[in-house]
């Protein structure tokens, strides 16, 4: 098992003055994912780009698992740590092509163009154990071990619009919590009943 020390330190979360404005308007201090206007508008242009040239891609969905209980118990520095840590591990796995995005709280997207669905869960899965595996000392005193959970909808059921993807993989993550989380399940495509388990 990793063990990872990610300890908040304000002086570099903080960008220089000259280059703030421009920064803060495209991604999220905390974590550095991008925001969600700069992340859907380059979503859009990816998926018009590849549905032309019938090309494939997949998003995930990745939730951090109990997040609340982590806050409520060792306070929202040590809930910002478990973030900072999840972001890094993703952004490890994740390909240069890959949007990354945090979409809210401990929700993160993720835009995998030119992934199949086959590849697109082996993607997941790294991500998914990586988290797992490592410890993450959130103070002195705490060494946590947290999961995630993910959803994964694909482009060759769901098509290329934005939208209808991230419903998907949202409806696809819904399940993987309900399924008792730590686990990755793939959608099956729009106005399927369920979507299919897929824990390797």
């Amino acid at each position: 098992m990793q063990h990872l020390l990610l300890v908040p330190n304000h002086g570099t979360v903080r960008i220089r003055a000259g280059h703030r404005a421009n920064a803060r308007a495209r991604q999220y201090d905390l974590t550095g994912a991008f925001n969600g206007q700069h992340f859907f508008a380059r979503c859009k242009r990816i998926l018009q780009r590849l549905e032309k040239s019938h090309d494939v891609a997949c998003v995930l969905i990745v939730d951090v698992d109990h997040f609340k209980r982590v806050n409520d118990l060792h306070g929202h520095i040590s809930g910002d740590t478990v973030l900072q840590n999840a972001v890094a591990i993703c952004q490890s796995v994740l390909r240069a092509s890959d949007v990354f995005r945090r979409l809210g709280g401990e929700e993160f997207g993720i835009l995998m163009p030119s992934c199949a669905r086959t590849q697109g869960i082996a993607i997941g899965n790294r991500i998914r154990q990586a988290i797992a595996n490592t410890c993450v000392q959130v103070h002195e005193q705490a060494t946590l071990t947290i999961t995630a959970s993910i959803g994964l909808a694909c482009t060759d059921m769901t098509g290329y619009a934005p939208k209808p993807l991230l419903i998907e993989a949202d409806t696809a993550l819904f399940a993987a919590k309900h399924a008792g989380r730590n686990q990755l399940i793939a959608g099956t495509g729009v106005g399927a009943p369920k979507a299919a388990p897929v824990s390797a």
